[in-house]
């Protein structure tokens, strides 16, 4: 403890004063405070006691009694530097840690050891989720699927080459008799008919409906009219119209596909179809309509007399064939005209649809003349077989 601790009461000044006298008699080499008297023999830096009475000791006579202080005073330091040396003692060390348990120079005893708890095993610890990487992982990329290809359609071809031949191209045999009967009574002659070298039949007409002029046209329609319908009622429906060959004397061929086997037999009215041709600049023909003919000229005349800002011009009928001449030229128009023609022949299209005829192929079969038609629309009545 400091002699100038907060908690102390300040010392008055007789205090200083003998405690400066003893320090002064103690730097003299008086016998009485020698090292080796008797009464201080039990110096130690705790004995209080002994800075306390010696000093009373020394005090003026006339002073004033002191009372005794229980302040620690240390040992004053010396006026010369030198190693603290504690009477009767020589390198002091301190003593060996306290052990309670165990006595001083006793050897130690092992601690008593307690019966080992047996506690549940705590059950492993679970491994976190991985956590989702910032970019996503790329899983590797799962095999394809095997191909299966599907069951092989029966398909054929017609042709319409040179003048007047016609071929059938990869049908079963029984489709060759009703196609010969039909080429025969639509008014085209047959001359001939025979196998070709592989797999096809060829059919030779008489008169040349591949090459006509307009008046003539007439019957190549009625011809094709003929060879659909007996085709469809093979079971065979056109999927398209298309023309490969370079050769000048080559027409556009039909590309057929086999019926469902399991729609049943086919009646001769689910066949309904009739022909549309777009002659010359400006005229429609309408060939081969038969009963439904009244239905579908009503559907031309109010497409025409909607959408075309001029009038029918020409009205004619023959016995299988209608005809309509128009005022100008939709088929062949001028800037201000062409919209006009479009949009007449869109509505046509949609009111022979609602007649419940829907267009079946359009195709180019002959080499024409200027006057004649180059293209033809034909049409057939959506039914059970076809959609």
């Amino acid at each position: 403890m400091s002699l100038f601790n907060s908690n102390t009461p300040q010392l008055s000044y007789n205090s200083i004063f003998l405690f400066n006298s003893f320090i002064a008699q103690s730097s003299n080499n008086s016998p009485q405070f020698s090292n080796n008297s008797p009464q201080f023999s039990n110096i130690s830096p705790t004995n209080t006691n002994f800075y306390t009475a010696n000093a009373n000791v020394n005090a003026d006579a006339n002073a004033q009694p002191v009372r005794q202080s229980t302040i620690y005073n240390p040992q004053p330091y010396p006026s010369t530097p030198q190693t603290h040396q504690y009477p009767n003692h020589t390198n002091i060390h301190p003593p060996p840690a306290y052990t309670p348990t165990t006595p001083y120079g006793a050897a130690p005893q092992p601690a008593p050891t307690t019966p080992t708890q047996h506690y549940p095993q705590r059950p492993a610890a679970q491994p976190a989720p991985a956590q989702p990487m910032f970019y996503p992982v790329q899983q590797p990329a799962a095999a394809p699927p095997s191909f299966q290809p599907p069951p092989l359609a029966r398909v054929c071809c017609v042709t319409f080459n040179e003048h007047n031949k016609i071929r059938l191209i990869g049908a079963n045999p029984e489709t060759i008799p009703p196609l010969r009967y039909a080429i025969a009574n639509c008014g085209a002659g047959l001359d001939k008919d025979a196998p070709m070298k592989g797999d096809g039949h060829e059919f030779c007409l008489s008169t040349r409906p591949w090459h006509t002029k307009e008046r003539e046209s007439i019957q190549s329609r009625l011809l094709l009219i003929a060879v659909l319908k007996a085709m469809a009622h093979c079971r065979w429906n056109i999927v398209q119209a298309a023309r490969i060959s370079k050769m000048d004397s080559d027409r556009d061929f039909l590309m057929f596909e086999s019926v469902d086997p399991g729609l049943g037999a086919i009646e001769m009215g689910e066949v309904d179809m009739f022909v549309m041709t777009l002659m010359g600049k400006d005229k429609i023909g309408v060939i081969g309509a038969g009963p439904s003919a009244p239905a579908v000229h009503g559907a031309i005349k109010q497409a025409v007399l909607t959408h075309w800002k001029h009038p029918i011009k020409k009205d004619m009928v023959q016995e299988a064939y209608h005809e309509f001449q128009l005022e100008g030229n939709p088929w062949a128009p001028h800037k201000a005209e062409e919209a006009a023609a479009k949009i007449c022949m869109a509505q046509l299209l949609a009111n022979v649809g609602a007649l419940g005829y829907k267009l079946y192929v359009s195709l180019d079969i002959h080499k024409s003349s200027k006057d004649s038609e180059s293209e033809c629309l034909v049409f057939r009545r959506v039914g059970r077989v076809w959609r």
